[in-house]
Parts: structure tokens; C-alpha cells; sequence
């Protein structure tokens, strides 16, 4: 039996320094019956001179003008894409050779399993693996979890295959201006709510850090609130359960930011508060937090021996800290 055809999406924009990487991790894959659709928000940094250099008849490239919306990139490749399975590569990130292998073994053996996505291991701009894992810190990440993702994204974009016709099924990427950077974090949890998703906790890839994607972390916070007052308008979310998702949310981002912005922490952990005083799971670590900011040495003693993190496996969603 030939394998299915896998359509891979990778937008890009002024990406000259990473993509031929990427590119060339995507067609290295033990997985060989793939495409590859690039689309480009008209670069001008010689992203189509080194497109152009790379000889493969899989790779297609298309010039597409997004207007600074990074789903509308998406969804334009999603239009194109002639797979059965479609993944999704950002421009600076990297595949690991069996990435879509190991994946498509899951999705084609697992008939109920809408969507697959692993760990990835963060790297640096000259592609030294640095020590940060993002993906779940619990293994019990597969099945229907709707409730644990809305606490918090633990998907990384690069990571994901899905059936096509999933996708169209919940819609496709929210290019809505609010969503700009958390539009697959909504896209994640629609097909949650209802589609069995599969985790695989391997690591299969590199997720480049540099200071466009640091830069548009620290823009997060309020975009993953923008997805929970989506989903609660939508009706796909209780009050209660969206306001515990805020309030893990509020605590994570003051947590990590004590050091940084000890006035934005503390209105951080005061909005956890508020949001959930009855609920000791996010009080307690709160209001623990808004002391630390006072004494600024006890905080960094309990990070550096990751005192946090066990208090966080205890206490909150299992991927807060």
C-alpha cells in the first residue's frame, strides 16, 4: 500500500537565515510522500532566491501578501494542499528525520485520532540545542483534553499533523486581528473539544528561539485571554472554567516575570486572585507569589532548585511551571 500523501505548511516572512533548514529538514523525511507549500508574505530579505535554489518537485512556493496575519498565511497553504494529512513547519523551526513517520503510524493505525503532536527541544539561531523542552511535562496528554489545554498551550505549532478533514470540519485558522499569535492555540482547542488528539512524547524537532518569537511571547498573555473570551462567548467553555484558565494563565505569566516586572507580577497574581478566590489551587500559589515579589532572593532560591515546579505538579495544571 502507498503511503498517503502529506501536505506540509510553512509560512514565512524575511526568514532568508533559517528556511533553507527548515526546508530541507521537511525533505528529508523518512515520510517521502509529502508536499511542502511555502508561503511567503513577500519577503525581502532573498527568501524566493533560496526557495528557488532548492531542486524538489515536492516543494511549491507561492507569494501571498497576509497583511500581518500569520493564520491567513495558513489557511491560503490549507486551500492548496492536495494531502490526505496536513502538518505545519514555521519557517525557523526544524524536523528531526522520523518526525512525520512516527506521527502518521499513530494517525493511520488510530482511526479516532484527529490530530498528533510531540515534544520539541528548544535551539538557538546557530541550531545548538538548548536545554528547554517545550511540549506537556504530563504524558497524559492524548485523548479528549479540552479541559487541560484551555489552562494552558502546550502544543507547539511545528509539532501538529491533522486530517484534513478535521480542519474542515472545525474551521480553519481564526484570522481574526485580536487571535494574531494565538490563533492556534483557538484552532487547537476547537478540535479538542470534540476529537480525540494523540500525544507523543518523543522529541522530533527543534523550536528555533531568536527575538521575533521572544518578542511575540511576551505578547501572549492577552491573546490566550482573547481565546477563552472566544470560546466562553461561543459556548464552548463554562464561566467557571474559563475564569480558572485566566487565572492559571495570570499566575504563570506573573510567576515569570517576578524578576523582570515585579508591578506587572504583582497585577498578575492579583487578577489569579480575583478571578478564583474560592479555589485554594490558585489562591495559595498566588498569593505565594505576590510575597516572593517582596523578597526577590527567596524567589530566584526556589527557582534555581525548581522548588516551583513540584509545588506546581501539586497544586495547579500540570503545565504551569
Amino acid at each position: 500500500m502507498s503511503e498517503p500523501l502529506v501536505s506540509v505548511i510553512m509560512p514565512t516572512y524575511n526568514q532568508a537565515q533559517f528556511i533553507r533548514e527548515a526546508i530541507t529538514s521537511v525533505l528529508k523525511q523518512v515520510w517521502k510522500n509529502l508536499e511542502l507549500i511555502v508561503v511567503d508574505n513577500y519577503s525581502m530579505d532573498g527568501t524566493e532566491q533560496v526557495v528557488a535554489s532548492i531542486m524538489d518537485e515536492r516543494l511549491r512556493y507561492y507569494k501571498f501578501s497576509n497583511h500581518g496575519i500569520i493564520a491567513a498565511s495558513r489557511n491560503y497553504g490549507i486551500k492548496q494542499a492536495q494531502g490526505r494529512y496536513v502538518a505545519f513547519l514555521d519557517s525557523d523551526d526544524v524536523w528531526f528525520q522520523d518526525k512525520l513517520m512516527q506521527q502518521m503510524n499513530v494517525l493511520e493505525q488510530d482511526g479516532r485520532c484527529q490530530m498528533v503532536f510531540c515534544r520539541f527541544q528548544a535551539s538557538n539561531t546557530d541550531s545548538e540545542p538548548q536545554e528547554r523542552i517545550f511540549g506537556p511535562k504530563d504524558f497524559r496528554a492524548s485523548g479528549y483534553v479540552y479541559h487541560k489545554l484551555i489552562r494552558y498551550n502546550f502544543i507547539v505549532s511545528s509539532s501538529v499533523i491533522a486530517r484534513k478533514a478535521v480542519l474542515e470540519n472545525v474551521g480553519h485558522f481564526c484570522e481574526e486581528t485580536s487571535l494574531a499569535h494565538a490563533e492556534d492555540f483557538d484552532l487547537w482547542l476547537r478540535i479538542a473539544h470534540n476529537h480525540r488528539i494523540v500525544f507523543l512524547p518523543q522529541i522530533l524537532g527543534f523550536y528555533r528561539m531568536h527575538m521575533f518569537n521572544i518578542n511575540v511571547d511576551n505578547q501572549r498573555l492577552q491573546k490566550a485571554l482573547n481565546v477563552i473570551d472566544k470560546h466562553l462567548s461561543g459556548g464552548l467553555t463554562g464561566e467557571r472554567e474559563a475564569n480558572r484558565a485566566k487565572a492559571n494563565f495570570y499566575f504563570r505569566e506573573g510567576w515569570f516575570t517576578v524578576d523582570k516586572d515585579v508591578c506587572f507580577a504583582r497585577a498578575c497574581f492579583r487578577n489569579a486572585c480575583s478571578l478564583n478566590f474560592y479555589n485554594f489551587k490558585i489562591l495559595l500559589p498566588s498569593l505565594m507569589g505576590l510575597a516572593l515579589s517582596f523578597s526577590p532572593l527567596l524567589y530566584k532560591f526556589i527557582r534555581k532548585r525548581d522548588l516551583d515546579k513540584r509545588l506546581g505538579r501539586l497544586l495547579l495544571n500540570h503545565q504551569s511551571l
